[in-house]
């Protein structure tokens, strides 16, 4: 499998202009992938999202099932907190102070869990804003940016006031915006998982503009930017990595590594050497896949052992710099650390 998987991917007939074939995979030392059974995994639970607020505290979410986990890599130790609303949590994110902030998918509010007071509060969005999808932080962290999937839109919430501001739904129908990162400038990126669409949005004006990908049929899930500005994409549909930036739009892709391999890239996120790793996958087995812009190159890839099954996606993660890793949640019940910064 793994000689198959790291031979040179043959450009295939009819791919759009600038698409790149995926280089040779040259392996450089495996990345180191830790992995933790979560003993609140069921059939069917999805433990997604994690979000590391050191490497003792591994904050992740439980979306069938509506409970808010934490995980102390260290001593092994878990805890839960279920929500009693069943709100559907689809990601979380945890502030400079430890306050757990929740995307209550089903509910259509944002959750701010305080562990000290065991209190949750919750913010509700307007009633056209329904399904808040992945929340991240601006830089500053004064305000909690967020997709709305099937709402069609994208909002803000000062963390402060509590002030709520959305953009105006995007032009297409059911565009799905996915996949959300904020740029060195502020503006915010967003993955189009319903059509072939990236957007960018204004942080003071919410004006959005939209970059359609020449391939009709593409899908992007995920999105990372890098140092530079250059924003990153998986095509979940077509198995590629992209490229788009400000101002111009698409630039270039890449096909993934296949030979067995199904791909449909979903994770995907930057280090801080603006190496850009992505997790895909066949029927048995997920893969974290690094690459190299510098050199336009596949340059990385590890298989995940995923306990107990072996299968199912890995969904999202986050990127702890502290620990030199990304923290990740597989369908399979399992906490993920994949080392890619030694």
């Amino acid at each position: 499998m793994l000689k198959t998987l790291l031979m040179s991917a043959t450009l295939a007939a009819g791919l759009v202009p600038g698409m790149a074939s995926a280089q040779g995979l040259e392996p450089r030392v495996p990345v180191e992938i830790r992995e933790w059974l979560s003993p609140y995994y069921q059939e069917g639970e999805r433990i997604r999202d994690p979000f590391a607020q050191s490497s003792r505290a591994i904050w992740f979410v439980g979306q069938k099932e509506s409970f808010l986990g934490r995980l102390n890599p260290e001593s092994g130790e878990w805890w839960k907190l279920d929500l009693e609303d069943r709100p559907g949590p689809h990601n979380v994110i945890v502030d400079a102070e430890g306050i757990a902030w929740i995307a209550g998918n089903q509910k259509g509010y944002i959750g701010r869990y305080d562990p000290k007071t065991e209190e949750l509060e919750r913010i509700q969005l307007r009633e056209d804003a329904k399904d808040p999808h992945t929340l991240i932080f601006d830089k500053d962290e004064n305000r909690i940016w967020f997709s709305i999937q099937h709402s069609n839109m994208v909002g803000s919430m000062d963390i402060a006031t509590r002030e709520l501001r959305y953009t105006k739904p995007y032009s297409v129908e059911a565009s799905r915006p996915y996949g959300i990162e904020e740029a060195p400038d502020g503006k915010l990126w967003i993955a189009h998982f319903g059509t072939n669409m990236i957007s960018e949005v204004d942080p003071e004006t919410m004006a959005v503009t939209e970059y359609k990908m020449p391939a009709e049929d593409a899908r992007p899930r995920r999105i990372t930017v890098l140092s530079n500005g250059d924003v990153y994409y998986g095509d979940f549909a077509r198995s590629t990595l992209g490229l788009v930036r400000s101002g111009e739009g698409f630039v270039k892709e890449w096909a993934f590594p296949k030979g067995d391999i199904e791909a449909e890239p979903y994770l995907v996120l930057s280090d801080s050497n603006d190496i850009v790793w992505s997790t895909v996958h066949d029927s048995k087995t997920n893969f974290f896949v690094g690459f190299d812009p510098r050199v336009e190159a596949f340059v990385s890839i590890s298989p995940v052992k995923s306990a107990p099954k072996g299968q199912g996606h890995i969904r999202h993660g986050h990127y702890h710099e502290e620990t030199g890793s990304i923290w990740f949640g597989s369908d399979s019940g399992t906490i993920g650390q994949a080392v890619v910064d030694k």
